[in-house]
């Protein structure tokens, strides 16, 4: 069986000992709940997300400041799919440049990202469905400058890729990108790891129930 805690640098879900949203990595960092309420997940306790306030702060620590290849992995359940959102963002003050995954509604696709402007875009409609639980993993290989998106363990094909780069140092969040873009649903199981995760490893996470 493949070790999900291989390169993994954060780990977050609800915690039914105390009752709050922690980082179950090792390098335990501090998640601020900012409005974010337990609810039923795909297979345990998720986080709803009320689109307008709710975030989780997952700090800015340097273990997250990822240089050679980064994967973002989460179970998301939309309850729309007609408002910008965010799933995962860094922040960087100052700085067009972040790592980001989630819904990108002016160009009808989804935001795969390093950069304020989409990185990776393509249509929605044909892929994401509101109400439903789906496994959502973005791989970037830094170094190669190739960037993946997996969706329920399946590699989908990108269109219209941009320009992109890579800088580091500000605040991670789950559902917002800084006081904007709120997410509207729910979100479970959020990992980011400091390596590429392979097909086989993504097919292995994604676990239909």
């Amino acid at each position: 069986m493949l070790q999900r805690s291989t390169g993994i640098v954060l780990d977050v879900k609800w915690d039914p000992v105390t009752k709050t949203f922690r980082d179950f990595s090792r390098n335990h960092h501090t998640i601020t709940n900012h409005n974010v309420t337990p609810v039923r997940g795909r297979s345990g306790v998720a986080g709803y997300f009320n689109g307008d306030n709710a975030y989780l702060d997952c700090g800015n620590d340097p273990s997250l400041d990822i240089t050679d290849a980064i994967t973002i992995e989460a179970w998301v359940k939309p309850d729309t799919l007609s408002q910008d959102s965010i799933v995962v963002c860094q922040d960087v003050p100052s700085s067009s440049g972040k790592i980001a995954i989630g819904i990108y509604t002016t160009e009808n696709k989804i935001l795969l990202g390093v950069t304020y402007n989409p990185v990776g875009l393509f249509g929605i409609s044909s892929y994401l469905t509101a109400g439903q639980w789906q496994h959502w993993v973005e791989v970037y290989d830094i170094t190669n400058d190739t960037i993946k998106f997996y969706l329920d363990g399946k590699e989908q094909t990108l269109i219209d890729v941009y320009e992109r780069f890579y800088t580091n140092g500000g605040t991670l969040r789950i559902g917002a990108r800084e006081t904007e873009r709120y997410f509207n649903g729910a979100i479970d199981e959020v990992r980011i790891y400091n390596r590429a995760l392979s097909a086989d490893e993504i097919k292995t996470h994604y676990q239909p129930e």
